[in-house]
């Protein structure tokens, strides 16, 4: 049931548990497993510490420690981060106890650190979808898409179905739709002073290559950075971005009526440009805020 994330479900068993066997460290750690995650914080540390209390040389039991103080919010978090370390001396070799402890790093602000947890438990097991989640997510949040694109697209090829990549993936494609609107947003002023000046055709012809040419270039960067053999898996992947893909619609509307002025005769460009520009650039900081909303939303819930 744990497995399968029914936490409620997996409550009375685990209960059960622990009254047969009251001596046990596996029926506490799975009671606070299912209890962190439903959302008894309270009872699922101290259903972490009877399970530290009954096998205090189980790495298992500190890991549980560990997430159940950090899910229970920013108060327990440099308990849970001397937990994690707890864990890691007893399973250096264990990539799970390094994951936590690049979590319990991460929330308290040693991203450097983190990441270096977090590859560490790479190392040991290249396969571990949450660590390349974790190691990915910091990526995202430090602007480095491209890097995040292929840990990200392996997670969620080992498990389709978890809310959390899928959320991630959610959040790197904002990052992206981001920066497509401050490089549409800085044509539509080069293009407005353009036509405003009155220069020549090639001019606005010459910006309008050039954000073909920037834009192209990012995308094809991080389209390149997907893992072999999962482009075909793409549109799968961006199942669940529906709130963000309007934002990038609009975006490649706006854009698409910037390149077209942009290659408009001088004539007919001068008699777009305040209505054109002034409606673009307000779209544009709609789009731009909207945009800025949604991954402070998302990056608040991944927390």
């Amino acid at each position: 049931l744990i497995d399968q994330g029914k936490w409620e479900a997996a409550i009375p068993p685990s209960r059960a548990l622990v009254q047969s066997a009251p001596h046990n460290e596996i029926g506490f750690r799975l009671l606070s497993i299912a209890l962190s995650h439903h959302g008894d914080h309270d009872e699922a540390i101290r259903a972490a510490r009877q399970a530290v209390a009954h096998a205090p040389t189980n790495w298992l039991t500190y890991t549980a420690l560990a997430n159940a103080l950090l899910l229970s919010g920013p108060g327990g978090r440099r308990e849970a981060l001397e937990a994690a370390r707890d864990g890691v001396r007893l399973a250096p070799n264990e990539s799970r106890t390094h994951n936590t402890l690049g979590l319990c790093l991460a929330r308290l602000g040693f991203v450097d650190e983190a990441r270096q947890a977090y590859e560490t438990a790479l190392a040991i097991n290249p396969e571990h979808a949450l660590a390349k989640n974790n190691l990915a997510s910091l990526n995202i949040n430090r602007g480095r898409i491209r890097h995040a694109v292929p840990l990200l697209s392996s997670a969620l090829a080992s498990d389709p179905q978890s809310g959390l990549f899928r959320s991630n993936f959610q959040l790197m494609v904002v990052h992206l739709i981001r920066r497509l609107w401050w490089i549409n947003l800085a044509l539509a002023i080069v293009l407005a002073g353009l036509v405003s000046l009155g220069a020549p055709w090639f001019a606005r012809a010459a910006s309008g290559v050039a954000l073909i040419a920037v834009e192209s270039a990012l995308v094809a960067r991080v389209v390149g950075a997907l893992p072999r053999g999962t482009l075909h898996r793409l549109p799968q992947m961006l199942r669940g971005t529906n709130r963000a893909l309007p934002q990038l619609v609009v975006l490649a509307i706006v854009g698409a009526a910037f390149i077209a002025l942009a290659f408009l005769p001088s004539d007919q460009a001068a008699g777009l440009d305040g209505p054109v520009a002034s409606i673009g650039v307000e779209v544009f900081i709609g789009v731009g805020i909207g945009s800025l909303v949604r991954a402070y939303r998302l990056q608040r819930r991944n927390r």
